[in-house]
């Protein structure tokens, strides 16, 4: 779906957080108000991290996820979440103009642990 990790080499990335680099065209804002009230999910948009002046680093293309104090199976639940509000702000993208993109199902990539029951 467009989304990446900033640093894709690295063989461990995050600690209690990870950051998640968004779609080119979506904005962390626009996402983590889309994850909050239709899906039930906190991302914390990356602006809100950015130092008030510092014109040099920029995080509106990003978000940060917390997985410190939640369960897997809850962890998986929100993923999948975000995936739908992935999905329903990359349509409205689309409706104005923005580039293309494939949705792949769970079944097409192997692997997932159980549903959130």
């Amino acid at each position: 779906m467009g989304f990446t990790l900033p640093q894709p080499a690295r063989e461990v990335v995050g600690g209690f957080f990870v950051w998640l680099s968004l779609p080119e065209g979506v904005t962390a804002g626009e996402f983590a108000q889309v994850c909050k009230e239709e899906e039930g999910v906190i991302v914390a948009p990356g602006a809100m991290f950015e130092v008030p002046g510092d014109e040099g680093v920029k995080f509106d293309g990003n978000v940060r996820l917390c997985f410190a104090w939640e369960e897997e199976r809850r962890l998986v639940e929100g993923v999948r979440r975000m995936k739908v509000a992935a999905e329903k702000v990359i349509a409205a993208m689309k409706g104005r103009g923005s580039g293309e993109y494939v949705f792949v199902e769970k079944g097409d990539i192997g692997g997932g642990a159980d549903e959130f029951k």
